[in-house]
């Protein structure tokens, strides 16, 4: 099933390429086609394997919630609100780490585009010294860094907010033990359940910590695809209303036409 999902959508993308004009092709730029068509399917491929293990963790935990629950409703509701503002904090995390992910994956299409321009223009950048020098300290150097900087960033928020929510858990396990008996009546062997199904619960929460970050790359990921996807649909929609028309004509000859060619560096006008 997920190799079928990865073969129905690289092939949806490039029938959309091919039936794109190509000014709007040169406007999008090789690089944002490249990377959609390698690095996001890609990325949405490898997480489609982990979906049910992220399914498994969650039935571990539901069944587990609802074990405690039917041990004590009041106990219960007291741990949920713990859990629930840990998810919050997390939550507010794992969101910066995703708006980092997102400028670290726009960086990638410029940073293809340099490539690009290196594998394409190498003989021109080989006659000239300067004409190379300035191409790796002004155009691909700065834009990998700045892919370097986003990088770092979300991955470090990814690492506080996997320990931050490893130490609410054992704050919660703290809690019932040891504060939540001064307010309520909870007898030991109810603690013992909770403290006890809690750090089981430690196990399948850290699997999710540790697979949200190829979660949001996924959702970085599918959101290019999807916008990439509408971009070039809408204009496939627009060409081919005219791609059956068909003429009689053996000779067409054009007076005074000027055509502005728009493509992603500069326009060019051609004359006849």
């Amino acid at each position: 099933m997920a190799q079928g999902a990865i073969y129905e959508l690289r092939l949806r993308l490039t029938w959309a390429i091919l039936t794109t004009p190509l000014a709007t092709l040169e406007q999008l730029g090789a690089g944002k086609l490249l990377a959609t068509l390698t690095e996001d399917v890609q990325t949405i491929a490898n997480t489609i394997f982990i979906i049910p293990f992220i399914c498994i963790d969650l039935a571990v935990i539901a069944s587990c919630w609802i074990y405690l629950a039917m041990q004590s409703l009041s106990v219960f509701l007291a741990m949920l609100f713990c859990v629930g503002f840990a998810i919050v904090t997390v939550q507010g995390l794992m969101g910066n780490a995703r708006k980092y992910l997102k400028q670290a994956r726009d960086e990638d299409d410029t940073l293809l585009k340099h490539f690009g321009s290196l594998t394409a223009g190498t003989k021109e950048l080989k006659l000239s010294s300067l004409r190379r020098r300035s191409f790796f300290e002004e155009d691909l150097e700065p834009s990998a860094g700045r892919s370097r900087h986003y990088q770092v960033r979300a991955l470090t928020l990814f690492s506080v907010a996997t320990g931050w929510g490893n130490l609410l858990l054992f704050f919660i396990i703290g809690m019932i033990l040891f504060a939540l008996p001064k307010f309520i009546v909870v007898t030991p062997a109810i603690l013992s359940a909770y403290a006890l199904t809690m750090i089981f619960l430690m196990m399948p929460f850290g699997n999710l910590f540790q697979r949200l970050p190829f979660i949001l790359r996924a959702n970085v990921a599918l959101a290019k695809v999807d916008e990439m996807g509408l971009q070039l649909e809408a204009q496939a929609e627009k060409s081919g209303r005219f791609s059956t028309i068909e003429s009689q004509a053996k000779t067409i000859v054009l007076s005074n036409v000027v055509h502005q060619y728009r493509g992603d560096r500069e326009d060019i006008a051609i004359a006849s």
